[in-house]
């Protein structure tokens, strides 16, 4: 393990994906936190008896859920997990040597995504570069984000890519996929309705258009056969849903 290191995990209504991220946490980690909110299922039971720490808090967004698990961390580097995660082997031991003596550097990690248990090796998902490494004593989440949370990042910070992939197990089925790009394509368009913004009547015929050009076709989506095809379509019909 890394003694420098805490794991905070997001997680709420998680059983049937949680036990496989918080025994991969565990790999770099003796401090894994899981973050909870008011779960109607075994997540709280779960957590705990897989070792995590257990907490309960009020929803307020994905950024803000996160930042409280950082601040109940016993350290202060911080690698964010989502319950639909797992930290491989290989980067396990990637992390476990790294020396981290420099609070302004960060760290990211490639994503190898799966769509039910395909793997997809082409399209929009890849490269999928995401910051999951951090001292929280310099970075943050920003909790303006609704939705795909960032983190705000000083300009004096200097990433680092670390070589071995971080599995993301997205969606186990094609339909559940699908439910979750209506979800977020609702967040984001509430938010751009708070923020005063308005999209012309063509905007989502051509934005969903070109993105599915770009994914299909330019991005090699097709090489991924009929999973690429299928997220292509949900990827338009996303954009075409936010714009809308």
């Amino acid at each position: 393990m890394n003694q420098e290191i805490s794991v905070v995990i997001i997680a709420r209504n998680e059983e049937a994906r949680l036990s496989r991220c918080v025994k991969s946490a565990f790999l770099i980690s003796d401090d894994v936190l899981v973050i909870d909110n008011d779960s109607t299922d075994s997540t709280p039971q779960l957590a705990q008896s897989l070792g995590a720490r257990y907490f309960n808090n009020p929803w307020k967004g994905f950024s803000a859920q996160k930042n409280f698990g950082n601040l109940q961390a016993k350290n202060s580097w911080i690698f964010s997990l989502d319950a639909d995660e797992e930290i491989s082997a290989d980067l396990a031991k990637e992390l476990n040597a790294l020396q981290l003596t420099n609070p302004e550097d960060f760290y990211k990690v490639n994503r190898l995504n799966f769509l039910g248990q395909k793997p997809i090796r082409f399209g929009e998902w890849n490269p999928d570069w995401q910051v999951r490494l951090f001292n929280r004593d310099r970075i943050h989440w920003n909790e303006e984000q609704a939705v795909h949370e960032t983190l705000v990042i000083p300009e004096t910070s200097k990433g680092h890519k670390l070589g071995s992939r971080l599995l993301h197990y997205t969606s186990p089925t094609v339909e559940h996929y699908a439910h979750k790009m209506e979800k977020y394509a609702l967040l984001y368009a509430e938010k751009r309705k708070a923020a005063g913004k308005k999209s012309s009547l063509l905007k989502p015929w051509l934005s969903a258009g070109f993105g599915f050009i770009r994914e299909y076709f330019i991005k090699l989506g097709f090489l991924d056969g009929q999973a690429g095809l299928q997220l292509a379509r949900m990827h338009a019909k996303y954009t075409f849903n936010k714009y809308l």
